[in-house]
């Protein structure tokens, strides 16, 4: 659905910022903004039913997911994401799991959780990006629940088909494996440290620079496309998504595969803008790229005899022989790393990020 086509069909009454939800009611909500907004002719049963009906390949398995994001992103703190972008926020992260998989996206549901007060045209703005974004990878929305709380909850449920002995998963890296990752890596760490450190500094970069570092907040993309190739090529011997940092991802995965995984420093993909804010903030390298991060690349271990070019990914490592562990290799030396990802309940993400990338 384009955003002309959107903005046709939105009320002329949620031109008052004043309304509420509790003003509508959850039976009008979902009649004129969720209905209208998710509508798809790819359902055989949309949303305004007890449930979907939804066109399922013969011989496939179901993918599914579930995942929920802050009302209060840290992006919206520092001003920069809209509710557009929050909405597809939601969508993205969704789908990035079932793409880490090697599935095809068939459909989004969402729970939204919303106090009385929370605005009418937020709410628009918000579905309408969901939306937006399960549309970039062909993904209807195909239904969900919206009701009363008292505190907002935003979250969705992505799902997917994928052919049988297809599906990747984190256990399955073997020695002799390479790691690979299909991205730049450090760009949302380099984001976050850049706006919740640096601009409060009052130090900045270049403006395509900063629009750079504000794209991976706001901007996230789901790697699905390049998780179907993986799956299909069957030399993806394990795969996961990047969403609390590359070495939380890559400490999970070899847990889940029982071996070790020794990074090779001088191969490690970092934008030249990422090295910018290191130095600016008097941050190591490490920290960024190895810390806090919602990068949403896809990262994990292909067979030795795998065409790189034809995947579309970067080599930045081997798997070895030895106990489950993430090390680096720099200068011809085994390093420990001693950076952490984003962990759940350990306090105020504004906090965590101070004190993560504030010189020390």
């Amino acid at each position: 659905m384009s955003s002309v086509d959107s903005n046709q069909m939105r009320p002329k009454e949620l031109e008052d910022a004043t309304l509420t939800v509790s003003d509508w009611g959850e039976k009008r909500i979902i009649r004129e903004i969720i209905a209208p907004l998710s509508k798809s002719a790819r359902l055989r049963v949309g949303v305004g039913d007890d449930a979907a009906v939804v066109n399922f390949p013969p011989g496939q398995h179901l993918v599914i997911s579930s995942d929920k994001i802050p009302e209060d992103l840290l992006s919206i703190q520092f001003g920069l994401m809209d509710p557009f972008h929050h909405g597809r926020y939601l969508a993205m992260v969704n789908l990035s799991d079932v793409g880490a998989m090697g599935a095809k996206p068939l459909g989004l549901l969402s729970t939204l959780a919303l106090p009385n007060d929370f605005s009418l045209s937020y709410l628009w703005s918000f579905f309408e990006g969901f939306v937006a974004g399960g549309a970039e990878w062909d993904t209807p929305v195909v239904g969900g629940d919206t009701g009363w709380a008292s505190a907002i909850c935003l979250s969705a449920t992505a799902f997917g088909s994928i052919e049988s002995g297809r599906e990747i998963k984190r256990s399955g890296a073997k020695v002799g494996d390479r790691l690979f990752v299909t991205g730049n890596v450090g760009g949302f760490g380099a984001a976050l440290a850049y706006f919740g450190v640096a601009k409060r500094q009052g130090l900045s970069l270049e403006p395509a620079e900063e629009e750079w570092l504000k794209s991976k907040l706001i901007k996230p993309i789901a790697k699905i496309d390049i998780g179907q190739k993986l799956s299909a090529s069957g030399d993806c011997t394990s795969c996961m998504d990047i969403t609390d940092g590359l070495y939380q991802s890559l400490v999970e995965l070899v847990q889940a595969s029982q071996v070790k995984i020794v990074i090779d420093y001088d191969m490690i993909p970092i934008h030249p803008t990422v090295r910018k804010v290191s130095e600016l903030i008097k941050c190591p390298i490490e920290t960024i790229i190895f810390g806090i991060g919602l990068d949403l690349e896809l990262v994990g271990t292909i067979t030795g005899h795998a065409a790189i070019s034809e995947l579309g990914v970067h080599l930045f490592g081997t798997v070895e022989d030895g106990p489950p562990e993430v090390v680096l290799k720099r200068n011809n030396k085994i390093e420990k790393i001693s950076t952490k990802g984003w962990q759940h309940f350990s306090g105020s993400a504004m906090d965590i990020v101070t004190s993560m990338y504030s010189s020390k």
